[in-house]
C-alpha cells in the first residue's frame, strides 16, 4: 500500500518509492537536488523505527547540521525520544533516535557492537561526504564495519556514479540495495551571468547543444575585477527585481566582513516593516541573555548586530558560535535578506534562500585559490529556490576575475563521481588488530570501495585497450593497398623495413649530433616546416584523413628524430575519443573552419560524434604541400647530401626498391599502426595480471612492522600500553600524542601548560605569518621536541615505504599562548588581546581540545587529572548552545 502523504506533505514519486523500500526494510540510496525532500524520507525511517520498538542513528559530517537535526526532530519526535552525541556534546544516549557524526559511529563500530543490536537504520545525512578528502574514510569505515542486521539509508545531491557505489555496499555488506533517484527539482534554477551593470540570462539546455556550448567556450574575455561600485549596482538590483532573500557567497572572511561594512557605510537598509524590526530587535535581546556581559564589547558582536538590524549579515567560521546561529535563526525567518557567507553555510544547512549569488568563486584548498569545482558550484546553487514558496530559484554568477567561459564551464559540467579516501592511521590499525585476526583485517582491507574501484578501473583499461586494438584493425583495414614488391602479410617486409629505418635513423642521428653545419640547417628547417604547420593546420583543426575518418589535431611532434625516423608527426582525436599518430601526408582536407580549444575538448566528449559530422559538408582545402614532397625538397635535397658528404655510402631507404612504390608513405602508415597495436597487445596482457598482495594490504604490514618497532604491539600482535592509549585516539595526530604522552613531562607540567602542549595538535597552523611564542619556556621547548618526534618518525615510514599518514597539523604553536591565558579564568576580550585570531576560531580550537581530552582520557592509567583540565576551558561560549537549552527545557 502506497503512502501518498506524510506529516501533511503531498510525496513526490521518489519519496513514495523510498518509503516503499523503507517499509521493506531494504537499504536505500537516494539522490535528489537540494531542496527535492530528502529529510521528509529521513523523517518517515525514523517514524517506522519507533512504531516498530526500534533505534534509529542519523549521522551527519558537520556538528551545527547535527544540532539542527537535535532540534528540529524533538520538535517532531518529542523530546524524550532524541539524543545527540557529537565531539563535545552528550545528551540522551540512551534515546531511541541518536543524532551523531560519522567519527562518533565509526568509533563506536570499533567496540562493543552488541550496544547497537536495537539499531534497524543508519541515516546517513549528505552522503557526498563519502569522497571528502579528509572525512571520507570514516564513512567509507563505518559502511564496513557496520552489522549486517542494520540497514542504511544514505540521502545525497546528485551522485553520477550511484549504480557503482550501491554495487560496492552491495558486495560489501552482501545485501540488496535500492537506488532511488530523481533529477527533477520542486523548485527549477535560472542562471544569470552579471557584469557591466546588467544581469544576463543563461539558456543552460540550449547551451549544451555542442554548436551554442562551441562559441561560449571559444570566448576569451579577459577576466576583470568587480568594483564596490558594481556590486552596489547588483544589491539594488536584487532589491528592485524581489531576488531577496539571497544567499552571497564571497569565499574569503574578510570579503564578507568587507562586504557587510560597505553596505552600513552606504547606510543601506532593507528592514523598512516596524514588525521585522521588532522581532529582530527581541532575538537581539535574547541573543545578549547567552553572551556574558564582558563579550558584548568584541568587535564581531557589535558590528554585527548593527547589520542585522538594517537586514544583512555575514557568516563564516570564524564567528562566535552562538553569532552563528543567531545569524541562520534570523535567515530562517527572513529577516536577513542577504547574507554575505562563505561555503560553510551551504553544507546541508535547510534555509529559505530565494537567490544564490557567487561573487568571487575562487577557494583556497590549502595551497592556493582555485576556481570552485562544478559539484561544489551545484551544491551551493541548489540552495536557490523555496519550495512552497518561490516558483523558481535564481543563480547569479558575477564575472569578477574569471571569463565567461569559466563561468559556463561551472554552469554546464557535471558533477564529479564519488572517489574512495580510504586510507589507513595507526589508529584504525590498531583497532582492527584488537577486533579482528590477522587474516580477516587483509580480507576487510580488500573489500574498500578503492579496492573495488581499482578492479573496475582495470576493467575499463581492459575494454579501453580492446576499444583501440579494434581501431588500429580497422584503420589498417582502411589502407589495404596492393604492394608490387613485396607482400605485405610476408612478416619478412615489416622485419626489413624497420631494420632499414633503424639503420637510417642510427647513422643520420649520429651525423646530426656531430656535424655543426647539418645541425643549423636543421633547425632552420624544423622552425620553418613548424610554422607553416601552425598557419595551416593549427592545433584544434577539423580534418578528414585519406580512409574519410574525422578527427582534430591535438598534437605536433615535429622533431627531426620523428622525420628522419618517418615517425608520424600528428596526434589525431578520432571519433570514438581515441587518439592516433598520422603521418602529414594521410590528410585528405580540413573540415570547417572552426577551431577547438583542445583543453574543452572533453566537454564535448557527450555529443562529439554528432557534432564532427555535422561539419561533414564544410570543406576547405588542404594548404599544405604533400608531406613525401616536403620531406624529399628539405631532407634529402639538403640535409641527406651533407649527410652523404660526410659518410658516403650509408644503407638508406633509396636502396630499396619499396621506396618506388606509390603506396610507400601509407604502407609506412601501415606499419606504424601494427607496432601500436601490438603495443596495445602487450599493455592489455599486464593489465590482466593478478598481483598477490594488494597496496593496502602491504602497507598495512609495513604498518605493523612501524608499531613494532615503536613498542605499540608485541611480536604477536597483541597491543601494549601504547597501543592501548592510540587505539581510543582518533585525531590525526594520535601517534604523536601518544609520544608525548609517554615522554612522562606533562604531570610536571602546570595544568594550563599542558592545556598549551596539546592545542599544538588542534588548529591549523597561519601560514601567512609568523606565528606567535608562547611565555612558558617548556611549552615552547616541548614543541621542538614533539617536531623531532614527527621528523624520526617520518624517516622511519620513509624506510619502510609508508605513504604519510597523519600531518603535524600546526607546526605551529599559534594557539598555545591563547589556550593558557583562557584556562587561567581570562574573559574572552582579555584572550585575544595582541592576537590576530578570530574568536570564532578560538572557541573552535577549545571545543577541538576538549574532544581530544576526552579520546585520551579512555584509557584510565594515565597520571594525569583529565576531568580537572577540561573543567578548566569548559566555561561560558565554550559550552554549546544546545546544552544551555536542555537546561532550559529541563527546568521549565
Amino acid at each position: 500500500m502506497n503512502i501518498n502523504t506524510y506529516r501533511g506533505y503531498t510525496l513526490d514519486s521518489f519519496q513514495q518509492e523510498a518509503i516503499k523500500y523503507i517499509r521493506e526494510n531494504k537499504n536505500i540510496i537516494v539522490t535528489a537536488p537540494t531542496g527535492a525532500g530528502k529529510t521528509l524520507i529521513a523523517e518517515y525511517a525514523i517514524h517506522q523505527c519507533l512504531q516498530n520498538g526500534k533505534q534509529v542513528i542519523y549521522t551527519s559530517p558537520l556538528k551545527a547540521l547535527s544540532n539542527q537535526k537535535y532540534r528540529q526532530f524533538k520538535r517532531i519526535f518529542g523530546r524524550e525520544n532524541v539524543g545527540i552525541l557529537t565531539g563535545d556534546v552528550v545528551l540522551n544516549e540512551e534515546a531511541s533516535i541518536l543524532i551523531m557524526t560519522t567519527e562518533i559511529l565509526r568509533n563506536m563500530l570499533f567496540g562493543d557492537v552488541s550496544i547497537l543490536d536495537e539499531v534497524a537504520y543508519v541515516i546517513f545525512d549528505e552522503f557526498h561526504y563519502f569522497s571528502d578528502h579528509e572525512r571520507g574514510v570514516t564513512w567509507e569505515e563505518t559502511i564496513m564495519l557496520l552489522p549486517s542486521h542494520i540497514k542504511i539509508l544514505a540521502l545525497s545531491a546528485t551522485i553520477p556514479n550511484v549504480n557503482e557505489l550501491a554495487d560496492w555496499i552491495q558486495w560489501v555488506r552482501n545485501s540488496e540495495i535500492k537506488i532511488v533517484k530523481t533529477d527533477n527539482r520542486p523548485v527549477p534554477l535560472k542562471y544569470y551571468l552579471y557584469y557591466g551593470n546588467k544581469l544576463e540570462y543563461v539558456d543552460i539546455k540550449a547551451l549544451q547543444q555542442n554548436n551554442k556550448l562551441l562559441d561560449f567556450i571559444q570566448d576569451q574575455t579577459e577576466a576583470k575585477s568587480f568594483s564596490k561600485k558594481q556590486f552596489f549596482s547588483l544589491v539594488r538590483t536584487l532589491v528592485e527585481k524581489r531576488l531577496v532573500p539571497a544567499l552571497y557567497f564571497v569565499y574569503r572572511r574578510k570579503g564578507c566582513e568587507e562586504l557587510s561594512s560597505f553596505l552600513f557605510q552606504k547606510k543601506f537598509n532593507f528592514i523598512n516593516n516596524l514588525e521585522e524590526r521588532k522581532r529582530i530587535k527581541n532575538k537581539i535581546k535574547r541573543l545578549l541573555d547567552t553572551i556574558p556581559r564582558q563579550d558584548h564589547g568584541l568587535e564581531q558582536v557589535s558590528k554585527l548586530l548593527q547589520y542585522v538590524e538594517h537586514g544583512y549579515a555575514y557568516h563564516h567560521a570564524g564567528l562566535l558560535p552562538n553569532l552563528k546561529e543567531f545569524v541562520e535563526d534570523l535567515f530562517d525567518e527572513g529577516l536577513i535578506k542577504i547574507l554575505f557567507s562563505t561555503e560553510t553555510f551551504a553544507m546541508g544547512m535547510n534555509n529559505p534562500t530565494r537567490t544564490v549569488v557567487f561573487h568571487l568563486p575562487f577557494k583556497w584548498d590549502g595551497r592556493t585559490y582555485r576556481l570552485i569545482t562544478p559539484t561544489e558550484f551545484q551544491q551551493m546553487a541548489g540552495r536557490a529556490g523555496r519550495r512552497g514558496i518561490d516558483r523558481v530559484g535564481h543563480v547569479i554568477l558575477v564575472l569578477n576575475q574569471i571569463t565567461k567561459k569559466e563561468a559556463i564551464y561551472l554552469m554546464t559540467a557535471k558533477s564529479n563521481d564519488l572517489a574512495s579516501q580510504f586510507k589507513l592511521s595507526y589508529s584504525t590499525v590498531l583497532n582492527l588488530l584488537h577486533k579482528f585476526p590477522q587474516d580477516q583485517i587483509e580480507t576487510f582491507l580488500n573489500k574498500s570501495f578503492s579496492t573495488y574501484q581499482e578492479k573496475l578501473h582495470k576493467k575499463e583499461v581492459v575494454d579501453e585497450l580492446d576499444q583501440k586494438i579494434d581501431t588500429y584493425d580497422f584503420l589498417s583495414s582502411t589502407l589495404t593497398y596492393k604492394c608490387p614488391y613485396i607482400g605485405l602479410n610476408d612478416p619478412q617486409y615489416w622485419k626489413k623495413t624497420d631494420a632499414m629505418l633503424q639503420e637510417t635513423l642510427n647513422q643520420e642521428t649520429f651525423l646530426l649530433t656531430t656535424n655543426k653545419k647539418i645541425k643549423r640547417m636543421v633547425r632552420r628547417l624544423i622552425n620553418e616546416l613548424y610554422e607553416q604547420v601552425m598557419k595551416d593546420l593549427p592545433l584544434g583543426s577539423i580534418v578528414r584523413l585519406k580512409n574519410n575518418i574525422i578527427g582534430v589535431v591535438v598534437e605536433y611532434n615535429l622533431t627531426i628524430e620523428h622525420i628522419l625516423a618517418q615517425k608520424p608527426c600528428l596526434q589525431i582525436l578520432l571519433e570514438n575519443q581515441i587518439t592516433i599518430p598520422i603521418y602529414m601526408n594521410q590528410i585528405h582536407m580540413v573540415l570547417s573552419n572552426h577551431v577547438l580549444p583542445i583543453d574543452d575538448l572533453l566537454r564535448l566528449t557527450s555529443s562529439f560524434k554528432d557534432f564532427l559530422s555535422s561539419l561533414s559538408n564544410e570543406t576547405i582545402t588542404f594548404k599544405w604541400k604533400h608531406w613525401k614532397e616536403f620531406r624529399s625538397l628539405t631532407l634529402y635535397e639538403h640535409i641527406h647530401k651533407e649527410i652523404q658528404k660526410a659518410k658516403p655510402k650509408p644503407a638508406t631507404l633509396k636502396e630499396t626498391s619499396c621506396t618506388d612504390c606509390p603506396y610507400f608513405d601509407d604502407h609506412l602508415q601501415l606499419l606504424m599502426w601494427e607496432e601500436m597495436k601490438n603495443s596495445l597487445i602487450q599493455e592489455k596482457r599486464n593489465h590482466q595480471r593478478n598481483h598477490s598482495v594488494s597496496e593496502r594490504t602491504f602497507h598495512f604490514r609495513e604498518m605493523i612492522t612501524l608499531l613494532k618497532k615503536l613498542k605499540y604491539i608485541d611480536k604477536n600482535l597483541n597491543l601494549l600500553v601504547k597501543g592501548k592509549i592510540l587505539r581510543n585516539i582518533y585525531d590525526r595526530n594520535g601517534i604523536l600524542v601518544t609520544e608525548l604522552l609517554q615522554l612522562g613531562i606533562l604531570p610536571r607540567l602546570s595544568p594550563e601548560e599542558i592545556l598549551g602542549v596539546l592545542s599544538f595538535f588542534v588548529v591549523e597552523p597561519q601560514y601567512r605569518r609568523a606565528p606567535i611564542k608562547p611565555k612558558s619556556r617548556s611549552v615552547y621547548r616541548l614543541f621542538w621536541r614533539i617536531k623531532a618526534i614527527d621528523e624520526s618518525i617520518k624517516q622511519l615510514e620513509t624506510r619502510l615505504n609508508i605513504p604519510r599518514t597523519y600531518r603535524f597539523r600546526s607546526y605551529s604553536f599559534d594557539y598555545a599562548e591563547i589556550v593558557m591565558r583562557w584556562a587561567r579564568g581570562l574573559p574572552l576580550k582579555e584572550v585575544l588581546q595582541g592576537m590576530p585570531h578570530s574568536e570564532g576560531d578560538v572557541i573552535k580550537a577549545l571545543r577541538r581540545l576538549i574532544d581530544l581530552l576526552r579520546q585520551i582520557n579512555s584509557y584510565p592509567y594515565l597520571p594525569l587529572n583529565i576531568d580537572h583540565l577540561i573543567n578548566l576551558i569548559f566555561r561560558d561560549q565554550v559550552i554549546p548552545s544546545i546544552l544551555k537549552e536542555d537546561v532550559e527545557e529541563e527546568s521549565e
